[in-house]
Order: structure tokens, then sequence, then C-alpha cells
């Protein structure tokens, strides 16, 4: 069933990954509200190893609010499903954490650090769209990943370095599918 022209609701939240840095300063909009942020591109939580372990991540099944999907899924009209997931693929996720200009220099000088990062923000991720994907009410998972450009990826390099290896294997393994 088609109403008013939707036959889905996109729906997505942030999965609850350490606290990346956020810039704060003045609202300087036209429309401004009392402050605003965004992320640090310069740095972030994660730098070492040693703060991948000590970090507090989520396990894949605590990762976002799955009730939420359900109570969404049992307001749909029949016909209707939910497409979304976890917000925020590796890639984007990793630049939270690391900073983008630190993750960039890292593909190159650190490699293991990023890798392990990813691995962990793979994890989080696959499992939880392993569980969204499997109710009833999703029509499809989706996210999205901050790569794209006008007319390439931001990094190709630092791309094909973190995360894309674990969408791609991931995607050859089926672990997503619907």
């Amino acid at each position: 069933m088609i109403i008013n022209g939707y036959d889905y609701v996109p729906f997505y939240q942030a999965p609850r990954f350490p606290t990346p840095d956020y810039i704060h300063g003045e609202d300087t909009a036209t429309y401004r509200r009392e402050s605003r942020k965004w992320m640090n591109e310069k740095g972030g939580p994660i730098k070492t190893l040693k703060d991948i372990q000590e970090a507090d991540w989520p396990k894949a099944d605590e990762a976002v609010d799955f009730d939420l999907f359900r109570k969404l899924g049992e307001h749909l009209p029949e016909g209707m499903k939910v497409v979304g997931g976890a917000s925020g693929g590796p890639f984007e996720h990793s630049s939270f954490l690391m900073g983008v200009e630190n993750l960039s220099m890292a593909v190159y000088e650190d490699p293991e650090l990023v890798n392990t990062l990813n691995e962990k923000i793979g994890h989080v991720l696959v499992g939880a769209a392993k569980i969204i994907s499997s109710m009833d009410c999703v029509g499809a998972y989706c996210f999205g990943d901050d790569l794209g450009y006008k007319t390439s990826t931001i990094f190709s390099e630092t791309s094909q370095k973190t995360g894309l290896p674990m969408v791609q294997r991931d995607r050859q393994r089926g672990t997503c599918k619907r």
C-alpha cells in the first residue's frame, strides 16, 4: 500500500561509538542557534592502539536502540517498510574518532592502528546490520559513508584502506542481505 505517495519511511540511528571531539563556536548564520558544533578534523579521541583498547565500545546488539525500529514498524500501514539502519559507515566513523587529518596520516604511518580501528567499527556496524535487516518491518538496510566528492572519493588511498575492504568482504559473504 502506498500512503500519500510513499511506501517506506527512512530511519537511521547513530551507533553508540566513543564520543568524537567537537569544535564549538558562535553560530554566525542568519537563523542562529546559541552556538554550533562540528567535528574536529584535526584530531579525535583515538590516537593509539591503547586508545582503541580502552575506549567504551558498544556490543553489536547494543549499538543502537533496536526497539525504536520495532516500534516504528508497529505504526506503519500495511505494505510500508523502514529503509535505514545505523548511520554512517566505517570511513565516516574512523574520521570522526581520529580526525580526518590524523586518519589520513595514519594510513601511511600507522596502518595497524587504522586497520584495528576499522575492524572494531566494522564489527559493530555489521552486527547491527544483521539485527536490523532481520526485522520484518525493515525493507532495506543501507548506510552512507562520507566518501564522495565532486569527481572522486575524498581520499582514494585512505578509502581503500579504511573501510571499503570491510564493506566488500561482507557484501561477498552476504552478511547484510535481506
